[in-house]
């Protein structure tokens, strides 16, 4: 296993953060939302998307970006844009700080 989130020790937040993801992810399911994962620099500091997430998503396309502003990824974008939803709900595992900026640029577009 590689990322930031697996370097944590046993009393890290990581297990929880698992099942919190699980639970999302099922209740999303649930409810039909249309559901976009993207993942920041897979293939380096961060690692892959937790194993977990990707066993709940079969069929779901993870898209991977450079940026923190997923606005600034064209395949990001258009899927947002493809939903027609002007709410959206946004999910983050580690940095809360990747959500907030999502959350900024979604609310400057609209």
């Amino acid at each position: 296993m590689c990322g930031l989130a697996r370097l944590c020790g046993p009393k890290s937040p990581v297990p929880p953060l698992f099942n919190r993801g699980r639970a999302e992810t099922e209740a999303a399911k649930a409810l039909k939302l249309p559901i976009i994962v993207t993942t920041t620099a897979r293939d380096s500091m961060w690692g892959p998307t937790f194993p977990e997430l990707v066993e709940a998503l079969p069929g779901i396309e993870i898209i991977d970006r450079s940026s923190v502003n997923v606005f600034e990824n064209v395949r990001v974008a258009r899927a947002i844009e493809a939903t027609g939803r002007r709410k959206l709900i946004l999910i983050a595992r580690i940095v809360v700080s990747c959500q907030q900026a999502h959350a900024s640029e979604v609310s400057r577009r609209g």
